[in-house]
């Protein structure tokens, strides 16, 4: 396929005359004599039976480069053809030879795939770095004129093209998408949701999430035997599950539902563990960590009294 771009040097669309392959017929007859002898521009159908051969000489929709995009104005109007012999010779040496070389259209060759759906297999919060957004996929760029959004929705909701994203530091390829924290400062984890818009297509929503940290590991509270964690971003996204990894003295892990199945509590900032479930952890033998969205691990942090 071949993409025809309006460079926008001048005004008004550009009309490519020598061109009809691919190109719809005209519905309209022509001419204003007998209705089965004209029907193109005044030429005669002579004897031809337009019974049998219904679309001989009926004209061809003529064939425009719009100067900017019908849906979205701020964007060149282009039309996408395919490379036929007839289009590949005006390319050579007709009409979009001709208004390529003086500067009035650009012309992309690109493939179905260059222009599938995008889709997110993961956007994490606080990577590469802090407050951070780094979102993963496929087809998350546009073949251009068309440009690339990241739509921000709940808690923080905004959208940024993928030139604000370049301005502000951060980087969009066709599998992975870097949002600056200054461009995003109220997103959350759990409470946001991210979709990204590519060739005028929008990719599936996913929800935001984040790594989890532990800020405190205590035996013995609030009974004896008992394990509570405070910290953030403690439980996951359903269907992924969140887990407590003990390490040393009394080495187990627990899942998010054994853990509440037990008497316990789970919260995304405390969990509370039942002595039965721990057995054998102890101050600064025994040490903790939260594992959550199947994947994200925190700090591991040494269980103290």
């Amino acid at each position: 396929m071949l993409r025809l771009i309006h460079t926008q040097t001048v005004q008004g669309s550009l009309l490519i005359n020598d061109i009809d392959d691919g190109i719809p017929n005209k519905t309209a007859k022509h001419g204003t004599g007998n209705p089965k002898r004209y029907h193109r521009d005044g030429n005669s159908l002579g004897g031809i039976d337009k019974s049998i051969e219904p679309d001989v000489n009926w004209p061809k929709q003529k064939c425009y480069v719009p100067r900017v995009k019908a849906t979205d104005p701020t964007i060149p109007g282009y039309i996408d053809i395919k490379e036929t012999d007839r289009v590949l010779i005006s390319v050579d040496r007709g009409t979009i030879g001709g208004f390529q070389n003086c500067g009035k259209l650009t012309v992309v060759s690109f493939t179905d795939a260059d222009v599938v759906a995008p889709v997110v297999t993961w956007a994490q919060i606080g990577i590469p770095s802090a407050g951070k957004l780094t979102i993963t996929g496929t087809g998350l760029t546009s073949l251009t004129p068309n440009i690339t959004r990241v739509i921000i929705t709940g808690t923080g909701a905004v959208t940024l093209t993928q030139a604000a994203i370049v301005a502000g530091g951060g980087t969009v390829t066709a599998v992975s998408i870097v949002v600056p924290s200054g461009l995003i400062p109220g997103i959350v984890d759990p409470g946001s949701d991210c979709q990204v818009l590519a060739d005028d297509q929008l990719s599936n929503v996913f929800a935001l999430v984040k790594a989890p940290a532990i800020a405190t590991a205590r035996v013995d509270v609030p009974n004896v035997g008992d394990l509570t964690i405070t910290g953030t971003n403690f439980t996951s996204h359903t269907p992924r599950v969140s887990s407590v990894i003990i390490t040393g003295a009394g080495a187990v892990t627990r899942t998010q539902a054994a853990i509440v199945a037990g008497g316990g509590t789970f919260s995304d900032t405390s969990i509370f563990i039942p002595a039965a479930l721990v057995p054998g952890i102890g101050a600064t033998v025994s040490s903790a960590q939260v594992s959550a969205e199947d994947t994200l691990v925190s700090n591991v942090y040494v269980i103290t009294i």
